[in-house]
């Protein structure tokens, strides 16, 4: 399911729900899969989002240059 999330990171209707939606199970359930994980769906999407940005805005090849992606490119 993690794959799934990485996939669609850029997609704005990423949510609990589309994720639960897209595999065919409820939202509460998609819920108790991740409560074992550190972090819930939420912040999972958040916080892979963040690091991608991140990890764009620290490419040398973007040294120096204005950052014309638009935050709405990783749905922030």
């Amino acid at each position: 399911m993690t794959d799934s999330i990485v996939r669609h990171l850029c997609d704005p209707e990423l949510s609990s729900a589309a994720i639960a939606a897209a595999h065919f199970i409820s939202v509460r359930h998609l819920h108790v899969l991740f409560r074992a994980d550190e972090w819930s769906v939420g912040r999972r999407i958040r916080a892979e989002r963040l690091r991608r940005c991140r990890r764009e805005l620290l490419e040398p090849a973007a040294a120096g240059t204005v950052w014309r992606r638009s935050p709405g490119a990783w749905a922030l």
